[in-house]
């Protein structure tokens, strides 16, 4: 079965909140833990200013992402922000996260005219870091004591993506 990135489904819901509920997004995330999965649910409604993705692997739910814009913002309809990438535990370090990207990228360029992608990743995701740095991504700054998580304080970066 071909891998393909679509848009996100109501019939996804289900494995779509087993990756939302994973420790690993939630340590990589804003999420917090015992989320029910109407919360999930309601997060996935159609939103015409967020482009919610899956990636499809033998016929599951792999990955899911979300692309931010501002279409009715007149001086900021040219920004959009990577709002999350988090991949199902049975798929990780296989590729996803990249190929979610890649259309989010594309679909930037090619499609929405954005000028500018951003993001926000915490200091100690290296992996995520690498990736977005292959995609052209720099550190803009860095927002001291951003988040809490489990216990204590963690910095992010701001990263950004200018064509």
């Amino acid at each position: 079965m071909e891998d393909i990135v679509r848009d996100a489904r109501p019939e996804d819901a289900l494995r779509v909140h087993e990756i939302m509920v994973a420790d690993h997004t939630m340590t990589g995330t804003m999420r917090v833990p015992h989320q029910p999965l109407e919360y999930t649910q309601n997060r996935m409604a159609s939103d015409p200013a967020v482009f919610k993705l899956v990636a499809m692997r033998d016929g599951k739910v792999a990955g899911y992402a979300e692309l931010v814009t501002a279409p009715d913002a007149a001086r900021h309809s040219h920004v959009g922000e990577i709002n999350m990438i988090c991949v199902h535990p049975d798929s990780l370090r296989k590729g996803v996260a990249r190929q979610l990207m890649a259309e989010m990228i594309r679909m930037s360029d090619d499609w929405l005219r954005l000028k500018r992608l951003g993001l926000y990743v915490w200091t100690d995701n290296s992996g995520a870091i690498s990736l977005y740095q292959e995609f052209g991504f720099e550190v803009e700054g860095t927002l001291w004591a951003y988040v809490w998580r489990k216990g204590e304080f963690l910095d992010a970066h701001v990263m950004g993506r200018i064509v």
